[in-house]
């Protein structure tokens, strides 16, 4: 009797030991795997992440070097057009007059339009 007790108590015991280390090499695995998918999605990202940070730097220099290009193009235009360089010499000739000194100033302030009060 006693001893098919302790049988009984060994074999339960048994049976919860084998199920207790299938729970515990489970985990186990379960958390290598996580760990191993955590690194390799995390590697993944970065990877991704520099390659677009790189991507928009490209671009950004393309665009700079189009638009210094333009812009290297128009001031060569405008030193070689002959009405531009004479357009530019007549206004760096002449000196602007102040609207305040100007009659034409003054006239054009009496001739602005005010709203009117209405009743």
């Amino acid at each position: 009797m006693i001893r098919n007790r302790l049988l009984k108590l060994s074999g339960a015991s048994l049976q919860t030991s084998l199920s207790l280390s299938f729970m515990i090499m489970s985990v186990v695995v379960l958390i290598v795997s996580a760990v191993g998918i955590y690194f390799g999605v995390q590697d993944i990202w970065q990877k991704r992440s520099e390659k677009s940070t790189l991507q928009l730097f490209e671009q950004l220099q393309y665009s700079v070097d189009v638009m210094r290009h333009d812009a290297d193009k128009v001031s060569k235009l405008f030193l070689i057009d002959p009405d531009i360089q004479e357009y530019l010499e007549t206004i760096s000739d002449k000196a602007i007059p102040s609207p305040k000194k100007s009659r034409e100033g003054q006239a054009l302030r009496s001739t602005r339009w005010r709203p009117t009060k209405t009743n």
